[in-house]
């Protein structure tokens, strides 16, 4: 009996010896660094990512390292100086991001596609919306721009819920298929931009297969008729 007892007890210790280790890895898990002086936690159903400076970019091979985990929110801290290409994608649980005070000065490509954020203000200081950006968030209602804003990228608010978005005045180039598919009235308060071009086998344009309405300042003559005459979709200038 004595050696069953001792046995029990040596199989118990080496349970408990094994079990310490996932513990430890399961707390790894959740924190981590995403770029050189940027690290990441989960805490309840909050991402936070804090530090100084660039964020990683990631790829559909190489995805962000908190893919696979659960949260619905995400707090940028106020060093953050970009938003990384994938850094959320396909997060589907993700509903509401604060980016507050951040010193973000780019959105990278694909960064918020695929999930199910309703709101976003991008702060001021913001200067490039990359490709995709926000692609395929169709619970999207409200998307706030801010005035630094220079370019957006290719297909950056397809397939979006978006349904009004005013274009700041500094933005001065427009990528490929912007709004596909996204029932959105567009309003412009500044110069026309350089917009991509509608090329029949290679590209539909920046309004290409876009469905909504586009407004522009009728008494600014960088709106051209070459500009407002070009139709490539279900809109109308």
């Amino acid at each position: 009996m004595k050696k069953m007892l001792n046995r029990m007890a040596g199989f118990a210790l080496v349970l408990l010896c094994l079990m310490l280790p996932m513990g430890a890895r399961a707390a790894e898990a959740a924190s981590g660094t995403c770029g050189e002086n940027l690290t990441w936690r989960i805490e309840d159903d909050t991402l936070y990512l804090e530090g100084q400076g660039a964020m990683y970019d990631y790829s559909w091979g190489n995805p962000a390292p908190w893919m696979e985990l659960e949260f619905t929110r995400v707090e940028i801290g106020s060093g953050v100086t970009s938003i990384g290409n994938f850094a959320f994608h396909a997060c589907e649980a993700l509903k509401t991001t604060n980016l507050g005070e951040s010193y973000v000065r780019r959105i990278g490509e694909w960064a918020f596609s695929g999930t199910d954020i309703s709101r976003e203000a991008v702060p001021e200081g913001v200067t490039e919306i990359e490709d995709g950006a926000f692609r395929a968030t169709s619970f999207l209602s409200e998307l706030i721009l801010p005035e630094t804003l220079v370019h957006i990228g290719h297909s950056a608010f397809a397939f979006s819920g978006l349904k009004e978005l005013t274009i700041p005045k500094n933005v001065k180039s427009m990528g490929d298929g912007v709004f596909e598919y996204a029932y959105t009235n567009v309003r412009f308060v500044g110069d026309a931009p350089e917009l991509y071009p509608f090329m029949p086998e290679d590209s539909h344009g920046t309004f290409g297969l876009f469905k909504g309405s586009i407004y522009y300042p009728s008494n600014n003559l960088t709106w051209t008729k070459e500009i407002t005459t070009v139709v490539n979709g279900w809109y109308e200038w």
